[in-house]
């Protein structure tokens, strides 16, 4: 089927062929039709015939067409034409029939009725909706609108809303929701006041002033297999048109059955799209979005569930989105020469960069100032401008700091060529820092030590790596030790029943050494010997203490004798007027006769 022919059929099937639309769309070559200006000309000519003066495409003051997204629970959406008013959904209201904790939310059934009142009641607070629109039976959607319908001050003219069919709704929703019992309030309060009820939907578009309004997803549970589902499946999503300029509400919709693939092609591309089920995930593919191109989106309720896929999708068609939570409500208003908004913000969620710096929004849309934590990472945003810092901060008498990509750092940094550490809260360590059972020290500028360092009355030794030194450290060419707690050793040191002596620099001392008027000899290792010791030719006797011998030394029964510089005497040797023999081996002579002398048993010798 051509365009040409389709044009020409026009006239005479304009009144079936919004009935039938969702079975043309998948008839092969008729699949594009509603992508073309065919509809756009359907619509005109609308506008046309019911304004025969063509004031439809006048731009006037005094006409208002206005999308009102109230600031609830769920949905709230006031549609305001050169006068007319007319509302779809009510927000989540304060019943709860099943009396489950699960169902206990916050009403906002005043906050809405109110609000109509405040933009549509005439000069005696009265209002007039032409009509109501309840898009599917969750309590955020239907709830407040009983209470809207059954207000003294408010006349509704009629309502639509699809039948609710409980056996093709999921078992969950049925035994923890309250569907049936805000369909039935919803349903009852329509016949209380009188109200036309109309729930054999279609897709044939109705009036409301200057907008042209058309439902999609019209169709019964009946038409589809039987599958239990949720309720958003069966939401109906609403077309508003002005002139060249349209919105879609999506209510509820999403792709779980491809209601969304199947209703694209029909909707077409729209200059606002009322976000389906709140941004969440699930509703608006990607395919949708790409489809009906939207120039602005809205969310209904908060942006921390706005889907960050949907929101990417959304960023890369240049859309700017909006939230209803975030923003007190917002209204948009439609003006045939432009499409222009108000009482709003622009969401921002994430990141975003603008003149060279980086700021980041929360899922509410509020800039982030100070610390944040982002994805398990830290970032400081200056508190004044919000932008995101990178390298050294000072906050609050602590040092930061944060790396390329504004991520705090913890841990060891290197920063031109000197090293620092900062804690788990990010702030530069000073002092001692215990990590991994090995000790360090950060100078009071942060910078990590390495070599000497004094601090108080000991000295300390940091290796290249910034490890405290322990135990025995060679330094160019020469001993310390270091003890468990890091000071630097001196004096006298016993480990492992071993004696040491390092001297007031802590240097390990080898050979003989004078300590206190006492002489002893440390070996090569450095170890304090004890026992007879022969040092350069020459045998020296050192105590348990390490004490060099001197005088008379008796080992067993055998004496010695020592020079006053403790070098063992052999030979001849008068001692104290009296004369001894001592052997080689150092050992006195006793009880013989050598070189003519008698040597006695106490060893004194005399002249034969």
């Amino acid at each position: 089927m051509s365009i040409n022919k389709l044009v020409l059929g026009v006239a005479v099937i304009v009144t079936g062929l919004f009935t039938n639309l969702s079975v043309l769309a998948f008839e092969g070559d008729t699949y594009n039709w509603a992508n073309e200006s065919l509809y756009i000309d359907y619509i005109e000519d609308y506008f046309k015939e019911n304004n025969p003066d063509e004031s439809w495409n006048t731009p006037s003051e005094n006409k208002g067409n206005r999308i009102h997204f109230l600031p609830v629970l769920g949905d709230a959406i006031l549609l305001e034409s050169n006068g007319q008013f007319a509302l779809i959904d009510g927000g989540e209201d304060s019943d709860n029939p099943k009396g489950l904790s699960t169902l206990d939310y916050p009403g906002y059934e005043q906050l809405v009725i109110d609000y109509i009142k405040s933009v549509a009641g005439d000069e005696n607070g009265k209002v007039t909706l032409e009509f109501v629109i309840g898009t599917h039976a969750h309590s955020d959607h239907l709830g407040g609108l009983d209470s809207v319908i059954l207000d003294s001050d408010i006349e509704v003219k009629r309502g639509y809303l699809k039948r609710y069919n409980e056996e093709r709704i999921s078992d969950f929703e049925v035994m923890n929701w309250d569907n049936q019992e805000v369909y039935n309030q919803t349903i009852a309060a329509l016949e209380e006041v009188g109200a036309e009820i109309i729930q054999d939907l279609t897709m044939e578009p109705f009036s409301l002033g200057e907008m042209v309004i058309q439902l999609f997803n019209v169709e019964q549970d009946e038409t589809f297999p039987v599958v239990k589902k949720g309720e958003n499946e069966n939401s109906l999503g609403i077309k508003v048109t002005v002139g060249n300029y349209s919105a879609f509400l999506a209510g509820d919709m999403n792709n779980a059955d491809g209601d969304e693939e199947r209703l694209a092609p029909l909707i077409g591309e729209v200059t606002l799209l009322k976000l389906g089920h709140h941004g969440l995930s699930g509703s608006s593919s990607s395919y949708f979005l790409n489809t009906l191109r939207p120039i602005y989106s809205i969310v209904t309720g908060y942006t921390k569930n706005f889907f960050s896929e949907t929101r990417q999708m959304l960023e890369s068609l240049g859309t700017k989105s909006y939230s209803t939570m975030s923003n007190n409500g917002i209204v948009f208003d439609f003006n045939l020469t432009d499409f222009e908004s108000y009482n709003y913000k622009e969401i921002l969620i994430g990141w975003y960069e603008k003149d060279g710096n980086k700021n980041y929004y929360t899922t509410n849309g509020d800039m982030v100032k100070g610390w944040s934590q982002i994805e398990d990472n830290w970032y400081f945003f200056d508190e004044d401008t919000g932008a995101m810092q990178v390298g050294w901060i000072e906050h609050k008498g602590h040092k930061y700091y944060l790396d390329e990509s504004g991520i705090m750092v913890t841990g060891w940094l290197e920063d031109r060529g000197k090293k620092y550490y900062f804690n788990q809260s990010g702030m530069m360590v000073k002092g001692w820092l215990k990590e991994d059972d090995h000790w360090y020290y950060l100078k009071p500028d942060g910078t990590m030590a390495t070599g000497w360092l004094n601090d108080g009355n000991k000295t300390y030794y940091f290796k290249s790596d910034g490890v405290m030194a322990t135990g025995w450290q060679k330094l160019n060419d020469k001993w310390y030790y270091f003890y468990e707690s890091g000071p630097k050793a001196t004096g006298w040191l016993e480990i492992g029943m071993r004696w040491y002596f390092l001297n007031t620099d802590g240097v390990m001392q080898t050979g003989l050494l004078k300590d206190r008027n006492k002489w002893y000899y440390l070996k090569s290792s450095g170890e304090m010997t004890t026992g007879w010791q022969k040092v350069n030719g020459i045998w020296y006797y050192f105590y348990e203490s390490g004490s060099m011998a001197t005088g008379w030394l008796k080992e067993g029964n055998t004496w010695y004798y020592l020079k006053p510089s403790g070098e063992m005497v052999t030979g001849w040797k008068m001692i104290n007027g009296t004369w001894y023999y001592f052997y080689e081996s150092g050992k006195m002579a006793t009880n013989t006769i050598i070189e003519g002398w008698q040597v006695t048993a106490s060893g004194a010798a005399y002249k034969l």
